[in-house]
């Protein structure tokens, strides 16, 4: 039997030359203002920025191939006072990853669709005012078995 390769890294590297460039081309709307998106954010990144949240795989194996559903999760930080900076830049990534292409290295995207979202505001004293925006998206990806 074949070792099991893992698809959360290349899903998360798929999703981020997606996301990130777009990030970065922004000239106009909430996109224009994140200054990137990390696993973590370096120190002294300003916000708004992005980040992956948890991400999970869960085997959907069939007899001619290998798959996984991976959920991801991304979150939009932003120091606006109220929820709509962090809604409108978590709204801009939805519109670029569900139900559209993409290139996931070694494996065949079957369909990434957006499944739930939210807003919320973060506790603690450094920064009493961020606001947590949240995508979670399942990534359907397979691979031809080697027998």
């Amino acid at each position: 039997m074949a070792a099991r390769v893992s698809a959360l890294w290349p899903v998360q590297q798929a999703i981020h030359a997606k996301v990130h460039p777009a990030a970065q081309a922004a000239t106009s709307g909430p996109l224009a203002e994140v200054s990137g998106l990390w696993d973590e954010p370096p120190e002294g990144s300003t916000v708004p920025y992005l980040t992956f949240g948890e991400i999970t795989e869960t085997p959907m194996d069939d007899h001619t191939s290998r798959g996984y559903e991976v959920i991801v999760i991304i979150n939009a930080w932003s120091d606006y006072t109220g929820n709509r900076q962090a809604s409108l830049i978590i709204a801009e990534v939805v519109a670029l990853l569900h139900r559209q292409p993409l290139d996931i290295d070694g494996w065949d995207l079957i369909s990434i669709a957006h499944k739930a979202d939210g807003v919320r505001k973060t506790s603690g004293n450094q920064s009493p005012n961020r606001r947590q925006a949240q995508a979670r998206f399942r990534v359907w990806v397979t691979q031809p078995r080697q027998n």
